[in-house]
């Protein structure tokens, strides 16, 4: 679909929506990104081979609101990668300046105008996130993940990364995070050796690099909670993904602080890879 007026001119937003089964939420996820208050915002949505209606509903809603738009992309896949490499295919897919991939929560309508305002009055911000409210849309159930660490985001660069090489990473707030374009071009996009796990190891890098993510505490994204959620369970999926995230990149890095706790960190994390049979 076409890019509209002085694309180049103008500081766009591109949203990454990435959807895999998500006909129940979909359309409202998309409500709330054409109801922002900031209009300069390419819309790219990449369907990770979806089995309902996502697709269906999709195209309907794209076709009735790209005129709000600069621009409007759908991708699709013909087979299931996994949460990371659709994030990718949607990153790698955008323009704008700005760079925010979304799932299936909710952005309050000034969630993007406060984000652009605040890259543009902190000009060494490269990565942005806000807090969160949380929201139940099918009955409430005990919510496993840990409470975010608002004290975290105060560090420099160099102190995140040592809090996370020291106590593993800290609850991020994921649906609130936005990046500048250029934090791909030094630390690479996400990583699609751990399929469904983006996130961890993408911070893991902006951290070694020296790329400080920062916060405000307006809560400007509405995190929706299901009991089905992969984030909230330990199953074999998530288990494996924290064992490849902890092999590769925590690891190599404790090992130069503290070798043996390195060492029996990754004997333990290799025993149960082996246990879920991933080598196999």
């Amino acid at each position: 679909m076409g890019v509209k007026g002085d694309f180049e001119m103008k500081e766009i937003v591109s949203i990454c929506v990435v959807t895999y089964n998500n006909a129940k939420y979909v359309e409202e996820t998309l409500d709330s990104i054409k109801n922002q208050t900031y209009k300069d915002i390419e819309l790219i949505i990449s369907d990770d081979n979806s089995t309902d209606d996502t697709l269906l509903k999709v195209n309907n809603w794209v076709e009735k609101n790209k005129d709000r738009f600069v621009n409007v992309k759908v991708i699709t896949s013909d087979k299931n990668t996994g949460v990371t490499a659709n994030c990718n295919r949607a990153v790698k897919a955008s323009s704008g300046q700005f760079v925010k991939t979304f799932g299936d929560d909710i952005l309050k309508p000034t969630y993007v105008e406060v984000c652009v305002d605040f890259f543009n009055s902190t000009p060494d911000a490269e990565v942005f996130c806000t807090d969160m409210e949380y929201f139940y849309p099918e009955g409430k159930f005990e919510f496993l993940q840990k409470d975010i660490d608002y004290d975290f985001f105060k560090l420099s660069a160099k102190e995140q990364y040592h809090r996370i090489l020291k106590f593993y990473l800290p609850r991020y707030p994921t649906p609130s995070v936005i990046y500048k374009r250029i934090v791909f071009e030094k630390v690479g996009y996400f990583d699609e050796s751990i399929p469904l796990w983006e996130d961890g190891p993408m911070y893991f890098k902006l951290a070694k690099n020296g790329i400080k993510v920062y916060m405000i505490n307006d809560k400007l994204v509405d995190y929706r909670l299901l009991p089905t959620s992969a984030s909230n369970h330990r199953t074999k999926f998530t288990t494996i993904n924290a064992c490849l995230y902890t092999l590769k990149y925590i690891c190599p890095g404790e090992i130069r602080v503290n070798p043996m706790k390195a060492i029996l960190r990754y004997m333990k994390h290799l025993f149960l890879l082996t246990k879920y049979r991933y080598f196999m």
